[in-house]
């Protein structure tokens, strides 16, 4: 079991920010997470609360159709999968709207 602290979750949303601010990614957009509750996926959020994006949480266990159905009509420009999840959405999304959510 890995423990982490509030500064160490502060420091990766950080390099978040910075991988977000490298994609271009400005306030007002939004972005799709497709993980589940995890360190990385908060950090992201926290990330997004800083930033302005706005962030829409995907359901890990929803069926395909429906994430695709969600993605298209929120329009998500980018979405950030978990590596054990990109199979849900590899077929109808484009691959360089998807990152990984490694640390």
């Amino acid at each position: 079991l890995e423990t982490w602290t509030y500064s160490n979750l502060y420091k990766l949303s950080l390099q978040i920010e910075q991988y977000l601010i490298g994609k271009k990614l400005k306030k007002g957009e939004f972005i799709g997470i497709l993980s589940p509750v995890n360190v990385e996926a908060i950090a992201l959020m926290l990330a997004c609360l800083r930033l302005g994006i706005i962030y829409i949480p995907l359901i890990t266990y929803a069926p395909t159709e429906w994430l695709k159905s969600v993605i298209l009509a929120a329009s998500l420009k980018h979405l950030f999968v978990s590596p054990n999840l990109t199979e849900k959405v590899f077929g109808f999304i484009k691959d360089h709207l998807i990152h990984s959510m490694t640390v």
